[in-house]
C-alpha cells in the first residue's frame, strides 16, 4: 500500500522519495490551521494555535498523581514542533497519539528564547476536522441549472447528514442576484467529504463552501490537570 511504501522510505532513507504522506491533506491543513512548524515562532506566547501534521513520536510519562500525560512531536511539511498533552486531554485522545497518525493539535503557544512548543488542548483526527471546526455550510445553487426534482433530491441528501453546523442556501440567478435562505436550526448539518461529494455530484458542479472556526484557547483550569 502507499502508506507502507512511504513508511519504508522514511525508515530506510530518512526521507520520502515518492511524496510526503501529508500532501493528500494539504488543502485541509491550509484551511484549518493558523500556523505551521516554522510560522508558529511568530505567534505570541499564550496565543491560540492550530497545527496539522503527522505524529512523529510520543513519550508517555506518569504524573505524581498517577495519571498519564505525553510529550508529542508533530511534523508538518515545514518541520516539527513539540506539544505537551496533559493528563486531562491525554485521557481523551491517547488513541490518536500513534506514530504516523495524521492529526490536528489545537492549543496554546508556549515560547521562550530557546524554543516554541504547544500546550495541547484538543487533538483531532485529520478526517474529523471538517465536522469539528466547520462554522457554517453554504450551498451555492445556480437556479438556471437546477430543477425542482434536483432541489427535492438535495433536501433528501441534507436530511441524511444531521449535525451541528448552521447551513445556508444561496440561490444564484443568471442576473447575478442572490437570495440567501438560512436553513432552520432543526436542520443543522454534519460537515465533511461525504456531504460535499453527494451534493456536488447531484448538482454537477462545485456548490458547497464551508467556513472554518478560528483557533482558540480554553480556560486554564481545563488544561493543567
Amino acid at each position: 500500500s502507499e502508506k507502507q511504501r512511504l513508511a519504508f522510505e522514511k525508515e530506510s532513507l530518512g526521507f520520502y522519495v515518492s511524496g510526503h504522506p501529508l500532501k493528500r491533506y494539504e488543502d485541509l491543513i491550509d484551511k484549518f490551521t493558523n500556523a505551521n512548524a516554522v510560522s508558529i515562532k511568530e505567534l505570541n506566547n499564550g496565543g491560540a494555535v492550530r497545527i496539522g501534521g503527522l505524529i512523529r513520536s510520543t513519550k508517555i510519562i506518569k504524573t505524581k498523581r498517577g495519571d498519564l500525560m505525553a510529550f508529542v512531536a508533530i511534523e508538518d511539511l515545514h518541520g516539527a514542533v513539540e506539544a505537551t498533552v496533559f493528563s486531562r486531554v491525554y485521557a481523551r485522545v491517547s488513541d490518536l497519539l500513534v506514530e504516523d497518525n495524521p492529526v490536528f493539535i489545537q492549543g496554546q503557544v508556549q515560547k521562550d528564547e530557546q524554543s516554541v512548543k504547544i500546550l495541547a488542548e484538543k487533538v483531532v483526527a485529520m478526517d474529523k476536522a471538517e465536522e469539528t471546526w466547520t462554522a457554517s455550510i453554504h450551498f451555492n445553487v445556480e437556479i438556471s441549472r437546477t430543477d425542482r426534482d434536483e432541489l427535492e433530491k438535495l433536501n433528501g441528501i441534507l436530511k441524511k447528514h444531521p449535525g451541528a453546523c448552521r447551513a445556508y442556501l444561496h440561490l444564484r440567478s443568471p442576473d447575478k442576484t442572490d437570495s440567501i435562505i438560512a436553513l432552520p436550526t432543526t436542520m443543522k448539518l454534519k460537515a465533511g467529504g461525504a456531504l460535499t461529494r453527494e451534493v456536488n455530484e447531484l448538482l454537477g458542479y462545485n456548490a458547497v463552501e464551508t467556513l472554518c472556526m478560528a483557533a482558540k484557547t480554553e480556560p486554564k483550569r481545563n488544561n493543567y490537570r
